[in-house]
């Protein structure tokens, strides 16, 4: 799958079911960047997700085992801040 295919996937993946969760406790997520040849996704959390004591469980065990689960592409995921 070429970079533009993984992004689109990510994206339906964020939309359909990370997004959501994350806008009920206002908060988002972007893609800033994805490391094709390392298979490392960046990350900003936004809204009330930035800094929140919770960010890290969000984002290792709900927003990466998510995308690693249906991407295999994808290694990792790491937060920008």
């Amino acid at each position: 799958m070429d970079k533009k295919e993984l992004l689109d996937q990510i994206e339906l993946i964020l939309d359909a079911k990370i997004r959501p969760a994350l806008a009920m406790h206002a908060g988002n997520i972007q893609i800033v960047d994805f490391d094709e040849k390392k298979g490392i996704l960046s990350v900003k959390l936004e809204g009330t997700c930035d800094g929140c004591g919770f960010a890290d469980e969000t984002l290792y065990g709900f927003v990466e085992e998510e995308l690693l689960t249906n991407l295999p592409d994808i290694k990792a995921v790491v937060p920008l801040t």
